[in-house]
């Protein structure tokens, strides 16, 4: 399936998208002339305040439209020049509305009462309002914002679309059934987990072979980029470019400390499940790394994107009405790309056009069943966006942490689902794809947040030698996997093939992932306990999830994220899965 994009634009030369850039760079323009009569004192304050909402609001909407559409062009085609060039202009307005905010805030700072004032006029905008004023210590000067924009559009952001770049054009030379072929590298990915060892490990020899083509663009895009969010965070007064990002996040540090204190003491469990797997293949010791996705049972069908489709309606149907018609939108309305080709970005991702409340995801779909699960995964994060887009765009500015969430729960929901109808071979396969995702989700998070956090540390003080990057990871995913695994055979290159490492404005973006899975362990087990009232509460989490903290929307649903507690309760239906997986299989 290819998607539509006619209905947001024609095309990037069209007349409607070059009115609506217009359009928004008089919006910003208007504004800043606006603020420099009407900041000079603090007369008619509740109007001021509400011009200043609706201009972050129209702006936002404005990009919304413009922002997105640059960008799904050029990741379904990294060699369009003319996207590239209409992105990078659109990564110049945001910097220019936080300038136009930071002027808001600091009037903002100079009333007295405000929280009152706040608190009784302006309730639906209470916490972005009060986030401002409790994030002022957080905000750089007017110039200094100006020049973190110029910064970023030519410094990290530039060196995230390099490496997007050179990831899209890496080919790979491997020998298949007799016949040598160049293959770009996400074609290789499902041959990952074949049902052949001899497969499996050819391509796995032929992608460490190749990174050597991407191994200097990459270490030194992954320096550059680590380098400027440790300045960042320093002109923006954090201890850290973690406490940086867990803010943005709207996480609280303690949450995510917390969080991988636990996952740390069920590393072992995991682990287990791991060792259980190599006994199956036929391993007497540890599981060679290039086996660890080996499929198991007969669960190897291929499937047709209209089999896909099937799939995922008709089992959402069961979760609720909202979920059923949103994913059904999503198909009938053309918002995938689902070919696989030639300079088209790796992996998956959804974007959200919050003024046209509609969405789009890229994908590449391969007929594989963990298709499905992906697929699926990304129509939880659509399904995410339809509840934010009853709010206004300024309070849709969901954290990463709760949209990983709704994604990764539509996942397991459909997952658990499949699994009551499966065969015994395709549960066998079922159980094996859900340990895949607990190591994926848990053990890999866990390597990368370590190999992030020790990098950062290390970085505050020089640069990092590619080969000493490659030997970081590798320690950190030995830590994770412990004697399960042999550690020689780690693919200590896996940093440089993964784009979340190298977004540029989001640090930590892997821990969304970790985050999401756990959360949800515990989110279905309330879904199992009462299904109706759920859907309910969960779309209001989901709704309100753009103007609270994670913590405070999660109160909602009965949750704290700060205690022990939760976590071990989550970790222990992971424990649930381990042993599943291996009393089927004993």
């Amino acid at each position: 399936m290819n998607w539509n994009l006619n209905n947001i634009y024609p095309s990037l030369q069209c007349k409607e998208f070059t009115e609506d850039t217009k359009l928004l760079e008089n919006t910003i323009d208007n504004a800043f002339n606006w603020i420099n009569i009407n900041f000079k004192n603090h007369d008619n304050i509740q109007s001021k305040i509400l011009y200043f909402i609706d201009f972050k609001n129209k702006a936002e909407d404005l990009l919304s439209k413009l922002g997105p559409y640059s960008y799904l062009i050029s990741a379904a085609d990294t060699k369009n020049t003319l996207a590239m060039q209409t992105l990078n202009k659109m990564l110049t307005f945001e910097p220019k509305i936080l300038s136009a905010e930071r002027e808001f805030q600091n009037w903002l700072l100079a009333i007295n009462n405000l929280p009152d004032i706040i608190h009784k006029s302006f309730k639906d905008y209470e916490y972005y309002l009060s986030e401002l004023i409790n994030n002022a210590k957080h905000m750089p000067t007017k110039n200094e914002v100006k020049l973190l924009g110029k910064m970023k559009s030519t410094g990290s952001m530039a060196w995230e679309n390099l490496h997007r770049i050179a990831l899209s054009n890496l080919k790979i030379e491997i020998e298949l059934q007799g016949k040598k072929e160049l293959l770009p590298l996400q074609a290789l990915q499902g041959l990952s987990a074949n049902s052949d060892l001899k497969i499996r490990e050819k391509v796995f020899k032929a992608k460490l072979s190749s990174y050597n083509k991407i191994s200097e663009t990459a270490a030194w895009a992954y320096n550059s980029i680590k380098g400027e969010q440790i300045t960042e965070a320093e002109l923006k007064g954090y201890n850290s470019v973690f406490h940086m990002a867990m803010d943005s996040y709207k996480l609280k540090e303690v949450t995510v400390t917390t969080m991988f204190k636990v996952i740390k003491k069920y590393l072992p469990t995991i682990q287990k499940g791991i060792n259980h797997k190599a006994k199956l293949l036929g391993y007497d010791d540890a599981l060679p790394f290039y086996a660890l996705f080996a499929p198991l049972g007969k669960n190897e069908k291929c499937y047709s994107f209209d089999e896909t489709k099937s799939i995922i309606l008709d089992n959402l149907k069961d979760f609720g009405c909202n979920m059923y018609s949103i994913a059904k939108k999503v198909f009938d309305e053309n918002w995938i790309d689902s070919e696989p080709r030639e300079n088209k970005r790796s992996g998956g991702f959804s974007v959200n056009l919050h003024s046209l409340k509609e969405s789009r995801i890229l994908f590449n779909f391969a007929g594989t069943s963990d298709n499905i699960l992906q697929l699926s995964h990304e129509i939880g994060h659509v399904y995410h966006y339809a509840c934010l887009n009853t709010e206004a765009s300024i309070n849709s500015n969901c954290s990463l942490a709760v949209m990983e969430s709704a994604a990764i729960f539509t996942e397991n929901f459909l997952q658990q689902k499949l699994l009551k109808i499966s065969s015994q071979n395709e549960k066998l396969s079922m159980l094996n794809e859900i340990l895949m995702r607990d190591i994926k989700l848990i053990l890999d998070i866990y390597a990368y947040y370590n190999f992030e956090s020790k990098v950062l540390e290390i970085r505050k003080n020089r640069i990092l030698a590619y080969n000493e990057l490659c030997e970081l990871l590798k320690n950190a995913f030995a830590e994770a996997y412990g004697t399960s695994i042999d550690k020689e055979t780690i693919d200590k290159y896996m940093w440089m093939t993964l784009p979340q490492l190298f977004y540029s404005n989001r640090p930590y973006y892997m821990v969304s992932y970790a985050f999401g899975l756990l959360f949800t362990k515990g989110l279905y087990a309330s879904y199992i306990k009462d299904k109706s009232n759920f859907v309910k509460n969960f779309d209001y989490f989901l709704s309100i999830s753009g103007k609270c903290s994670v913590e405070d929307a999660a109160v909602t649903l009965g949750i704290d994220l700060t205690s022990e507690e939760f976590w071990i309760s989550s970790l222990k239906l992971v424990e649930e899965d381990i042993n599943n997986f291996i009393n089927e299989n004993n």
